[in-house]
C-alpha cells in the first residue's frame, strides 16, 4: 500500500474528502516523527504485527 492508497482508504472509512483525509495522514506522520526524534516511543498495539 502506497500513500495515495492510505488516503483514498482513510477517506473511505471516515466518509471524509480526499484533501481530509491527506491532511489527517500528515498530521499523523508529523506528530509521530516528532516523537521519536525527541527521543520518545510510539507504540500503536496492532500495528506491523
Amino acid at each position: 500500500m502506497n500513500k495515495a492508497s492510505l488516503i483514498e482508504r482513510i477517506a473511505a472509512e471516515t466518509a471524509v474528502t480526499k484533501k481530509i483525509a491527506e491532511n489527517m495522514l500528515e498530521a499523523l506522520v508529523k506528530i509521530i516523527i516528532g516523537e521519536l526524534k525527541a527521543g520518545n516511543e510510539v507504540t500503536i498495539t496492532g500495528f506491523g504485527t
